[in-house]
């Protein structure tokens, strides 16, 4: 009996779920990942950032925006920019808001829609996301014309 209140505790102590030790995980990966990066070791890096992304890091679907956006030891591919965004964005990470807005302000994967990268820039904003407010200037400017 003593074995079993034990081993239910630990399952339901926050920070001793399964789920817990992914993102544990995850953050491990995305910062081998982001060595990698800054070392301009990308294709060493993708596969990282796809584990870490797959864990539920948000900041690593940002990044894999970033790197397929840029051909960062990929091919350039905008939809898969795009669809990484839309991810990291949805998952609320504030560099994918601000991101995925910009993809609907200058047509990155997607037809450009200055409503919706509004929408994601105000929300990168109430992040704290700095370059937001130049986003949102800029598309007030272009909504404004």
């Amino acid at each position: 009996m003593r074995r079993f209140v034990v081993l239910l505790v630990l399952l339901l102590v926050p920070g001793c779920s399964s789920e817990s030790a992914d993102r544990e995980d995850a953050i491990v990966l995305f910062d081998a990942a982001f060595k990698l990066y800054l070392d301009d070791k990308f294709e060493e890096a993708v596969p990282l950032f796809e584990e870490a992304a797959a864990k539920g890091n948000s900041d690593a679907e940002c990044e894999l925006g970033v790197i397929y956006e840029l051909g960062l030891g990929v091919e350039i591919d905008f939809s898969k920019a795009f669809a990484w965004y839309k991810k990291s964005a949805e998952h609320g990470s504030c560099g994918g808001l601000y991101r995925y807005g910009r993809c609907f302000h200058k047509g990155i994967g997607t037809n450009v829609d200055l409503e919706e990268a509004l929408h994601w820039y105000e929300r990168a904003l109430a992040m704290d996301n700095k370059l937001a407010g130049f986003g949102i200037a800029e598309v007030e400017r272009e909504l404004n014309k």
